[in-house]
């Protein structure tokens, strides 16, 4: 018998955030195979990162005030997704799904600031 365990990684957590509308956003982080998936939806544009990024952004939101939103599998979709997001639901994901390193380095400067004054 073998001591070989698989171990699976953990499901991506899934996170609430409220954009400027009002809306509920319903966010998680893609996993690699649906990385690839969007890669792959995204065809001549995976190697434009500003597209891609907005892309990623659009394809983390599972959820628009409760109603189930599928990962985009092509262009049109893509781009339907973020029309339907707008400015105010990008910025919001976008927000939501910033490392925590980001957070941490941003409260630290807020308080170097706070402390300057």
């Amino acid at each position: 018998m073998s001591d070989v365990q698989t171990r699976m990684p953990a499901a991506p957590a899934v996170k609430t955030v409220t954009d400027t509308l009002g809306r509920l956003l319903t966010v998680r982080e893609i996993t690699p195979d649906q990385q690839l998936d969007l890669f792959e939806a995204a065809g001549d544009q995976s190697n434009n990162g500003p597209w891609l990024g907005m892309a990623m952004l659009a394809a983390c939101v599972i959820e628009i005030d409760s109603v189930p939103m599928p990962a985009p599998t092509n262009k049109m979709q893509i781009r339907n997704a973020l029309r339907r997001l707008g400015s105010e639901g990008v910025s919001a994901v976008a927000k939501a799904m910033k490392p925590a390193d980001d957070e941490a380095e941003q409260a630290a400067a807020d308080i170097v600031a706070t402390a300057k004054n």
